[in-house]
């Protein structure tokens, strides 16, 4: 049985992918680079995000790099007014608080701005812990996350881990929980669906998941 969630935050319960976009396709035009369409952008983009910046034409030296994940973020601060939360968001977790006994936030955002976030979205109520990484530069949270679920002392088969790109089914599979994806997120449908993962297209479907879970269980 489920007794667990741990959630991803970006393009998962935060429904801002199209302001990543934006956002990209701001930097990029500032250096005469090609800009990206949503659809190619969930088509390539993942974790770490080094190689994807790469693959764009930024320079990606480590003093490069940290000073495009600096821009990116203060770019990303001034957008956050149009960013909203997925549909039904806030509801899914109030109505899976009543058959779990914890949700938390495993994010691959910089800890202090998660917190900050969630706060600001109202989710941090709904939640037992949140744990983001040490920087600004969105390389894995795999380490964090598992790190969280020793310290919480969740057993991982009692755990779903609900994302939105490749790098959250490889946090589950480093914890050994199981995992289904979110198609309204960073990534591509198709992508998910080659995982092998569950495959969800709105939050609400994760309360019917998780409720199917204990049933099969």
């Amino acid at each position: 049985m489920i007794r667990h969630v741990i959630w991803d935050w970006n393009g998962t319960l935060l429904d801002d992918v199209n302001s990543c976009v934006e956002v990209l396709n701001g930097m990029l035009l500032r250096r005469g680079l090609p800009y990206v369409t949503r659809k190619y952008y969930k088509e390539r983009f993942g974790f770490p995000v080094r190689p994807f910046y790469e693959g764009l034409g930024f320079d990606v030296s480590d003093q490069a790099f940290a000073a495009l994940s600096t821009e990116f973020i203060a770019q990303y601060k001034s957008v956050l007014a149009g960013v909203t939360l997925h549909d039904g968001a806030l509801d899914v977790m109030t109505r899976l608080s009543c058959v779990l006994e914890h949700q938390v936030v495993v994010s691959a955002m910089e800890h202090n701005l998660l917190g900050t976030m969630l706060t600001n979205y109202g989710v941090l109520p709904h939640l037992r812990s949140h744990q983001g990484t040490g920087d600004l530069q969105a390389s894995s949270k795999i380490d964090v996350g598992v790190a969280l679920v020793k310290a919480l002392d969740l057993n991982p088969s009692e755990v779903l881990l609900i994302g939105d790109t490749e790098h959250d089914l490889e946090l589950a599979q480093a914890i050994g929980c199981r995992c289904a994806l979110h198609v309204g997120g960073h990534q591509a449908r198709e992508r998910l669906q080659a995982t092998g993962c569950d495959v969800v297209d709105d939050l609400v479907s994760v309360v019917a998941l998780v409720k199917r879970y204990a049933v099969a269980d």
